[in-house]
Order: C-alpha cells, then structure tokens, then sequence
C-alpha cells in the first residue's frame, strides 16, 4: 500500500467483494500484539458499502458522511468491481467543478486562495 500510494485495498473472494481494508485497519491491527498472524479477513470492513458507477458525486459523499467511511467500491453493471472511489478523488472531482463555476463566475472562491 505504501509503495503505490493506495489508503485502501478491496478484498476479493470468488469474483465477489468480500470487504474493504483501510490504512486505518492496519494500523489498528498493528496495535493488537499478534497482528503478524492476523488476515485480511480478520482486519477487513466486510460486507462493504458500495455504489455503481453512476452514481453521483453528491450521493457518494453523501454515503461516506453517513457511514464514517473513506472509501466506497464501485461496480459496473454486472455487478463486477470497476474500481474505488476515495473521499479524496471526491473532493477532487467536487473542487474542479467548483472551480468551473468559478471560471464562468457563478461563484467566487477567493476566500480559498
């Protein structure tokens, strides 16, 4: 994870997504005296929130707010994973269309500057 700069990993089982692991579980696992022994099973969030890939920007927050979540995978219409969306890539996709708006003057961002 921290070679390519992943925060969360989706863990597979048969083909389905059985759960999700955030540096966050590792850390924490890391804190347990055996965590050497430990697996994906044992540190991961099963059962994972996920969304389609249409979803919206706006809902995808609107789930991690709810939830307390970070990540969210994301499926394709036959219900395969087709990536993982990050609070971060959403407040990064927000932050461009923001800053469109700002462009065409419907809203000013100086404050942010």
């Amino acid at each position: 994870m921290k070679e390519k700069k992943f925060s969360h990993l989706v863990v597979m089982d048969a083909g389905n997504i059985a759960g999700v692991i955030s540096d966050r579980d590792i850390l924490n696992a890391l804190g347990a005296t055996d965590s050497k022994e430990k697996c994906a099973s044992e540190i991961m969030t099963s059962d994972p929130i996920c969304v389609s890939e249409k979803t919206s920007i706006y809902k995808s927050i609107q789930l991690m707010l709810e939830h307390n979540i970070s990540c969210l995978p994301v499926t394709n219409k036959e219900n395969n994973l087709s990536g993982l969306v990050s609070l971060k890539n959403l407040l990064q996709q927000f932050m461009k269309e923001l800053k469109g708006l700002e462009s065409e003057g419907s809203i000013d961002f100086r404050f942010l500057k």
